[in-house]
C-alpha cells in the first residue's frame, strides 16, 4: 500500500513539473477571444473572400446607450452599407457571416444590376375541366391570395411559415418566394383599408338600415355585431357587417353609446 502511494506521488510530482515546464515554454499564455485585438478595416478588408464585399463598404458606427440620462458611446459596431441602397446592415463575420448580405443583393435590392427580376410573372395553363386559359402569376399576387386565403380559412399569419406549405409552394410554384408573416400582416391591413374604401363608396348610393345582435359566450364574454342591409338597383338585398366588438352588457343605453 505504502509503495502504491508513493508511486501516485511521484506521478502527480511528474506532471506538476511538466506543466511548468509547458508554461515556461509559452503553451499556456494563448490570448483568449476576448483579448484579441480587433483587426482593423483595412485588415478586414485585405481578407475578405466573398463577392459581395464588391457591392458593400463597411462602415463603424458608435453604439449609444443611455448614461445617467445622456447619450453615451460605449463602443462601436462594424457593418456594411449597400453601394446601391445605402441600406446598411450587420456584418459581424464571426457571428452574422455574408448570407444576409447575399440575401439583400438578389432579393431585396432594386439597384443591383445582378438581380434576377422575380416579379415580371410566371404563366401557367390552368383549367376548370372544361376550358384551359393562361394566367400569368406575379409574386404581388401570390402574396396578396396568401393572404385572403389565411382570412379566409381563419388561418394564423404563422402559417404561412410552417415547413410543409414551404415546401408545398417550392414544388406548385418555384418562383414564389413564400414571404414571412409579417408581409403577410402588412398585406393585410392594406387590403383592409382598400375594403375599407370599396364599402364606404358603396353605402354611400344607398339607403341603410342597421341592425344589431348582441350574445355572451361560454367565457361569459358580451359581444354585439353591427350590421348594414341595402337593396341595390337590381332589388337585390345585400348586408355587410360594419363591426364586431365586446361590450360590457346588452342594455340599449350602451348599444346606444357604442353606435
Amino acid at each position: 500500500m505504502k509503495k502504491l502511494i508513493a508511486k501516485q506521488c511521484g506521478v502527480v510530482a511528474e506532471s506538476q513539473v511538466v506543466d511548468q515546464n509547458d508554461k515556461s515554454k509559452g503553451f499556456g499564455n494563448k490570448r483568449k477571444k476576448s483579448e484579441r485585438k480587433p483587426r482593423s478595416l483595412a485588415e478586414a478588408a485585405a481578407r475578405e473572400r466573398s463577392w459581395v464585399w464588391e457591392h458593400f463598404s463597411k462602415e463603424d458606427h458608435p453604439i449609444i446607450e443611455k448614461v445617467d440620462g445622456n447619450d453615451v458611446c460605449v463602443g462601436h459596431t462594424r457593418r456594411a452599407q449597400c453601394k446601391y441602397c445605402t441600406t446598411h446592415l450587420t456584418c459581424n463575420s464571426s457571428s452574422n457571416g455574408t448570407s444576409a448580405l447575399k440575401k439583400h443583393l438578389e432579393q431585396v435590392c432594386k439597384g443591383y444590376p445582378g438581380r434576377t427580376e422575380i416579379d415580371k410573372g410566371q404563366t401557367h395553363l390552368a383549367t376548370d375541366g372544361k376550358d384551359a386559359t393562361v394566367v400569368h402569376l406575379t409574386q404581388e399576387n401570390c402574396i396578396t391570395d396568401a393572404t385572403e386565403m389565411i382570412v379566409m380559412d381563419e388561418l394564423p399569419f404563422s402559417f404561412i411559415e410552417r415547413p410543409d406549405f414551404r415546401r408545398f409552394c417550392s414544388v406548385a410554384i418555384p418562383k414564389f418566394l413564400v414571404p414571412s408573416r409579417k408581409v403577410i400582416v402588412k398585406t393585410f391591413l392594406r387590403m383592409y383599408q382598400s375594403k375599407k374604401e370599396e364599402l364606404r363608396k358603396e353605402l354611400s348610393s344607398h339607403c341603410v338600415c342597421l341592425t344589431t345582435d348582441t350574445w355572451t359566450s361560454v367565457q361569459n364574454i358580451n359581444y354585439m355585431v353591427l350590421t348594414a342591409h341595402f337593396i341595390d338597383s337590381s332589388c337585390k338585398m345585400h348586408k355587410r357587417v360594419l363591426n364586431f366588438c365586446v361590450i360590457s352588457n346588452h342594455q340599449g343605453t350602451t348599444i346606444g353609446k357604442i353606435l
